[in-house]
C-alpha cells in the first residue's frame, strides 16, 4: 500500500519508536537497582564483592577469590567464571511501569541537555561522558525518513555514596524529558549510571 508522501514529510515521528516513553522512570528504575545491589553481601564465604551491574531487572554480581575463600560453602546459585571469580545472577522483584508518555515535542534541544548534564556533573562532583548520534533514518518506498529527534548516550561516573543514598542524581535526571536509565554499576566501591537521552 502506498504511503502518502505528505504524511512522511509532515509526521516522520509516526515511523519511529519513542523508546523513552516505553522506559520506566529514571528514579524508580535506579532505586530498584540500587536497593537490590546494596542488599548484596560484601563478603561471602571468604569471597570479596568486586562488582555488580544492574540492567533492566537483572543484577549480575561478581566476587573475587581471597586466601580465605571457601568453594564448598558458596550458595548453589553461584557460578564460577574461573577459580578466581564467582558470579551470581538475580532478578529484581519490583514491577516498573513505563513512564507517562512524553510527546517528542517536549524533548529538549541538544544544547540545553548539555547544559543540564554539565550542571548535574558540577553539582554532584561526578564525571560525565555525553555523545550524540546522527538521527535515525529509515527508507520507505525509496524515500529517506529521518527521525525528528536524535539519541544521545551518557554516563555519570564516580557518584558519591551520599548521592546514591539520597537519590539526587536520579532525581535530576528524571526531571529531564527523554532520559532513559539503562544500567547502574558498582565496581571497587565506585558507582556509575549509564543511559540514553533523546
Amino acid at each position: 500500500k502506498a504511503v502518502n508522501k505528505k504524511r512522511l514529510l509532515d509526521h516522520p515521528e509516526k515511523f519511529f519508536t519513542e523508546e523513552w516513553s516505553n522506559a520506566p522512570r529514571v528514579d524508580a528504575a535506579g532505586k530498584a537497582c540500587i536497593d537490590s545491589m546494596l542488599s548484596l553481601p560484601t563478603v561471602m564465604s571468604g569471597w570479596i564483592l568486586n562488582s555488580a551491574n544492574c540492567s533492566g531487572r537483572n543484577v549480575v554480581s561478581t566476587w573475587d577469590h581471597t586466601v580465605n575463600s571457601d568453594y564448598l560453602a558458596l550458595p548453589s546459585d553461584i557460578k564460577f567464571e574461573s577459580p578466581q571469580i564467582a558470579n551470581k545472577r538475580t532478578t529484581i522483584n519490583v514491577r516498573l511501569e513505563p513512564r507517562q508518555k512524553q510527546p517528542f515535542e517536549s524533548l529538549y534541544p541538544k544544547e540545553l541537555i548539555r547544559r543540564i548534564f554539565y550542571q548535574i556533573c558540577q553539582s554532584t562532583s561526578t564525571r560525565l561522558q555525553l555523545t550524540f548520534m546522527a538521527p535515525e533514518t529509515i527508507k520507505i518506498e525509496k524515500d529517506d525518513v529521518i527521525a525528528p529527534w536524535v539519541k544521545g548516550k551518557w554516563e555519570f561516573a564516580n557518584i558519591s555514596p551520599s548521592d546514591i543514598l539520597n537519590g539526587s542524581v536520579l532525581q535530576f535526571l528524571d526531571a529531564v524529558p527523554g532520559v532513559v536509565l539503562t544500567s547502574v554499576k558498582i565496581k571497587n566501591d565506585v558507582w556509575t549510571f549509564q543511559g540514553s537521552v533523546y
